[in-house]
């Protein structure tokens, strides 16, 4: 399946759920059920990537930001990364009210509640859209827990391949490269998010991401 810049229409996990209603412009799925899922997937750039930038949730902000782009209120390129604070950070380098929550470590230990549903999710969603990648590829996803970055290995593995790990956080194969960054939100100050981008702390987690993309560029180039 090829995907190109705009919206996605994609009904993959639906059948995951009972309850299916809507959330403004959006179906709903999963309303009063362990995990929630509002259907509002999309894609900005070429559907020929150099570089693929992976989220794994959205916050009200981006929710929002999603219904008023639907219906023509916030220009569709907007949508990424709503609001200052995480645009500035992109350029150096999820915390719902209510009953559910988009913080990452809370739908991580969802999976079990819900008897896998949330790996079942990431598994059809990078079924349908990422298994179109090409050589020369790198993926870089947003996040470092611990869990995700093992769930995502052992994910793109069984789509794309065994795979090397060369630090903590970057992995590969002979055609595609991953790596896994710290989530540019509003949660921490200016400050310390520079200070994280700098390499300041014990482990140099930007170095090992940046490392990354230049081996694979010069891969590319060989």
């Amino acid at each position: 399946m090829t995907t190109t810049h705009g919206f996605i229409n994609c009904d993959t996990c639906k059948g995951l759920f009972s309850c299916h209603d809507r959330d403004g412009s959006f179906e709903r799925w999963g309303e009063g059920e362990t995990i929630r899922l509002v259907n509002n997937p999309a894609q900005w750039g070429t559907d020929k990537p150099t570089y693929r930038l992976l989220g794994f949730s959205k916050g009200d902000t981006q929710n929002q930001a999603m219904s008023e782009a639907k219906s023509g209120k916030l220009p569709f390129d907007e949508v990424p990364f709503n609001g200052k604070v995480m645009r500035n950070r992109l350029d150096q380098l999820l915390n719902a009210k209510g009953k559910y929550s988009y913080e990452l470590k809370e739908i991580l230990a969802s999976d079990a509640k819900s008897g896998g549903k949330v790996r079942e999710i990431l598994h059809r969603c990078t079924s349908r859209h990422l298994t179109n990648a090409k050589p020369g590829e790198t993926f870089i996803m947003l996040g470092l827990e611990k869990e995700l970055i093992a769930w995502s290995k052992e994910l793109f593995e069984q789509h794309f391949g065994k795979l090397k790990t060369i630090q903590e956080t970057t992995y590969r194969n002979a055609d595609l490269s991953f790596a896994h960054v710290a989530h540019p939100s509003g949660r921490q100050t200016n400050p310390q998010y520079l200070k994280w981008c700098e390499g300041a702390y014990k482990k140099p987690k930007v170095r090992w991401a940046l490392d990354e993309l230049h081996y694979r560029k010069l891969k590319v180039k060989s």
